[in-house]
């Protein structure tokens, strides 16, 4: 029941999120619309953008998130950060708030959590973990498993422990070509009519490059 309560609760105060039993929303979350939480997924201090599901039991916290995101189950981002240089690596001695019951310090010592930032068109596969402070560009691919402890580029699909490049998904003058065209930008009506376009990349590029110049 009280599962079912905050499931209606969350439909009034996150009228674009729909959220499966189990999901949980915490801490300032600004979205978009369309945004999916599948079973026992959780978000806290997330921006996310329109068209993005995050898996089950996934955690993802303090980081930005574009649109026609990816994220599958058990995937964890934004986990915060355990200091290595000083006498001891549990929280009590350098943060302020946290996991912990005994509080040591009245202002932190450290940075404890570094924002993620996400960019569209981006597939996180599961149990993957993505760690503070990177940057994961427009159209990424990220390996299930993967630990991405360094900034992806666009179009990458990295992978491994931890994550390193194994490819692009297209040549570097059609990732550019994309780039320009920013195709989760367009209104959603658009997206529609036109997604029939988006099973070729060239012809794609071809028809709206010229539609969309870039700047």
């Amino acid at each position: 029941m009280k599962s079912v309560l905050r499931r209606i609760w969350y439909g009034f105060r996150y009228p674009g999120i729909k959220t499966w039993p189990g999901a949980t929303i915490g801490g300032n979350v600004q979205y978009g619309s369309h945004v999916v939480l599948c079973h026992h997924a959780a978000i806290h201090g997330v921006e996310i953008g329109s068209h993005a599901y995050i898996g089950t039991h996934s955690h993802v916290q303090y980081a930005a998130i574009g649109s026609f995101v990816s994220i599958g189950p058990d995937v964890r981002i934004g986990l915060g950060k355990h200091p290595v240089h000083m006498v001891s690596t549990y929280p009590s001695f350098y943060a302020s708030i946290g996991s912990t019951v005994v509080r040591l310090v009245d202002e932190p010592k450290v940075q404890e959590y570094a924002r993620v930032t996400i960019g569209s068109d981006v597939w996180i596969g599961a149990r993957s973990m993505i760690m503070d402070g990177v940057d994961v560009g427009h159209g990424a691919v990220v390996a299930a498993g993967a630990v991405v402890t360094k900034n992806v580029a666009p179009y990458a699909i990295v992978g491994g422990v931890p994550a390193r490049v194994l490819r692009y998904r297209f040549p570097s003058d059609v990732i550019s070509k994309l780039l320009e065209i920013e195709w989760w930008n367009w209104p959603y009506q658009l997206i529609r009519e036109r997604a029939k376009d988006f099973a070729d990349v060239a012809y794609f590029i071809e028809k709206h490059r010229k539609t969309f110049p870039s700047p």
